[in-house]
Parts: C-alpha cells; sequence; structure tokens
C-alpha cells in the first residue's frame, strides 16, 4: 500500500476494516474508502447533522459503528448506514447502574458526589478507540477506562481502568 492520504481537510482518526477488506476512515464528519494500494482516499459521504468522529470506527456484524461529538460534551455511538453514509445516533456512551435492592429510583438518585463511583451514572467525554471481538464491543478512553458497550443500546459498562491514557486502538486479526 502506498502512503495514506486524507481527503484535504486534515487527518484521518478512526480506521476500520469491514468483513470483504475494505478500508474505511473519518475524518471528522466525513467518510472514505481508502485504496488499499495506492492509498488514496475517495469521499463517500458525510456523516451528517454536526457530528464529528471522536476518535474511532468499528466494523460490528454487518455494521460500521463509530464514536461522534456533536458538539455536546458527550461521546455518541452512532450506526454508519451503508447506502447513504448517514448516522443514526445510538446513543450517548453512558454507564447507568442497576438499582440496588430496596432502591426503587437507583444508584443515581443517591446524592453521591463522588466523580468515579462505580454506582454514579455517567456519561463517557470521549471514547477514542473500539475494539469488536466478534462477540463484544469494548471501548477505551484517555483516562485510562476499558468499557464494554452494548452496540445496540450504546450503554456502557467498565471493564477495568489502568494506568496508560489511551489515544485509540486495535485488534489483532486472525489468519
Amino acid at each position: 500500500m502506498g502512503p495514506l492520504r486524507s481527503g484535504g481537510f486534515g487527518s484521518f482518526n478512526a480506521l476500520a476494516f469491514d468483513d470483504e477488506g475494505r478500508l474505511f476512515a473519518l475524518e471528522y464528519g466525513d467518510l472514505f474508502q481508502v485504496n488499499l494500494k495506492t492509498g488514496a482516499a475517495q469521499r463517500l459521504g458525510s456523516l451528517g447533522g454536526s457530528w464529528g468522529s471522536d476518535g474511532d470506527l468499528a466494523w460490528v456484524g454487518k455494521a460500521l459503528v463509530a464514536t461522534v461529538n456533536g458538539g455536546g460534551s458527550a461521546c455518541h455511538l452512532v450506526r454508519i448506514d451503508m447506502k447513504t453514509w448517514r448516522a443514526t445516533d445510538v446513543g450517548r456512551i453512558r454507564y447507568v447502574p442497576a438499582p440496588t435492592t430496596g432502591d426503587a429510583q437507583g444508584a443515581e438518585s443517591k446524592g453521591d458526589a463522588k466523580k468515579d463511583r462505580p454506582d454514579r451514572a455517567r456519561n463517557f467525554a470521549d471514547v477514542w478507540g473500539l475494539i469488536w471481538d466478534g462477540r463484544t464491543l469494548y471501548g477505551v478512553t484517555p483516562e485510562g477506562e476499558v468499557l464494554r458497550i452494548d452496540h445496540r443500546t450504546a450503554r456502557a459498562r467498565p471493564v477495568m481502568r489502568v494506568s496508560a491514557r489511551f489515544y485509540g486502538a486495535c485488534a489483532l486479526l486472525r489468519v
């Protein structure tokens, strides 16, 4: 493959292969397909609305998904239509704990202001890496969190926190 060349506005910050071996890339709100022989990128279309890439793409089953930001403080998961190239919002990537026994309102209503409590609902501002392992979608954050993300609802559950800061992710392919 030749050198990877962006669409001209800046640089790609998200890449993913589909199950046919096509390479897709995001440059802010524009989706491209990359020619694997030359490295040239062909613009396919815009995600639409105010969506801009927040960090990554992943091929999940038969769908292309991306983490995006629409100008707010929460990262969203979107599904990209493979015919129109437009994004449909799956939802904010958000952790919502299950209600505890005897707590009809759930843990979110306890009024605890501690930022990192695992029983407190919260949005994730940046998910800069996505990994699909064939069954589960994982996301990583620049704060060192590894998340398990439901690709149908965008609900996330923290799996672990490490001292490393994640600025992207990739997965090994089985060959």
